[in-house]
């Protein structure tokens, strides 16, 4: 899927001036990994012999530099910026779909050129992907623990019975009977939705289906359907990861984690 003629008219490319002073700071935010770093060996290297060991400094400079080029090539590939782009509001994405960019090849899924944009005085590429979670997402109570005990001690107004998607990020939404989770999904006949903003482009839109129903032994079960994903979608019921098999249900218990793209979510359930 290629970018509307709209979204390009509303790109602002960046002036040298600012695109200088960008790179200026983020090499400043390497160097002084590569200083603290090795201040850090030699001041231990002192501590241990009673004297300054160079060799101990400098190899702190190599491993602090290539620290901090390590925390540019994850920034940049993940938001297309790093200390500089903050401070001046500019973003490297690429001139084809207008993702984050890294510095050099390897490790992102854009495509095209690099240019830099100014956010400032034009449009955020990806500020939609970086938007908030939808308000069904709640911070985590003390309910969310394990398994919740009356519908007065649940966020949100959860009732007894509902399923609780408790993300790592201390984020939960609650819903009853079923739910289709992905980049855009469509919820059919009565089922909840869940959109989780997506910038690995991993997820399909609609990715996964979460639900409760009577399960093989007789009993009620939890459930997930991979919707035909091409990343996958893993879970985890205490017996290893294993890979969802496609469009198939697969039974579980509460308390499972469940992973597809960048996301890691335990499943729970209220008690009736």
């Amino acid at each position: 899927m290629t970018p509307s003629k709209d979204l390009a008219k509303q790109i602002v490319p960046c002036r040298s001036a600012r695109v200088a002073a960008t790179v200026a700071v983020d090499v400043v935010v390497v160097l002084e990994c590569s200083a603290v770093v090795a201040v850090a060996l030699g001041g231990l290297s002192y501590l241990l012999v009673g004297r300054l060991l160079w060799s101990w400094a400098s190899a702190g400079a190599l491993v602090g530099a290539l620290l901090g080029s390590w925390l540019a090539w994850v920034s940049y590939g993940r938001y297309g910026r790093m200390a500089g782009g903050i401070l001046f509001g500019t973003r490297r994405v690429d001139d084809a779909f207008f993702l984050p960019k890294t510095l050099w090849p390897g490790g992102t899924r854009s495509r095209g050129a690099a240019i830099i944009v100014d956010i400032r005085r034009g449009m955020d590429p990806i500020g939609p992907l970086l938007a908030p979670w939808p308000g069904s997402m709640l911070a985590p109570s003390s309910s969310v623990g394990g398994q919740a005990e009356t519908a007065a001690t649940l966020p949100g107004g959860a009732s007894a019975g509902s399923i609780a998607l408790v993300f790592d990020t201390g984020q939960v939404h609650w819903f009853s009977g079923v739910c289709v989770v992905g980049r855009s999904p469509v919820a059919l006949f009565g089922e909840d939705a869940l959109s989780l903003p997506d910038l690995s482009r991993e997820l399909m839109p609609s990715h996964l289906m979460i639900g409760e129903d009577t399960g093989p032994e007789g009993k009620a079960s939890l459930w997930a359907t991979d919707q035909g994903s091409e990343a996958g979608t893993w879970l985890n019921d205490g017996s290893g990861a294993r890979r969802l098999p496609s469009k198939t249900r697969v039974w579980f218990q509460p308390g499972a984690m469940i992973r597809m793209g960048e996301y890691r979510m335990r499943v729970e359930r209220t008690r009736t």
